[in-house]
């Protein structure tokens, strides 16, 4: 992924332990709201390599599930 490719954005809310759904590149994703607060935060101070490495590691974990 390249930096201007990334975009984190609230979309909605779901009921269970990921209640925050986002999208990067048209894909969508859920998490919990503090992973995604996470990632907007280091999208917006511009920490691109930082962020990539949350969402892969998240993914990684399960705490980042793919909805599609």
């Amino acid at each position: 992924m390249k930096a201007g490719q990334i975009q984190y954005e609230f979309v909605a809310d779901f009921n269970g332990p990921l209640t925050a759904a986002f999208e990067v590149n048209g894909k969508a994703f859920v998490t919990d709201r503090s992973t995604l607060d996470l990632l907007n935060y280091e999208f917006e101070q511009r920490s691109f390599r930082v962020a990539e490495w949350v969402f892969a590691v998240n993914l990684a974990t399960g705490r980042i599930k793919r909805t599609n």
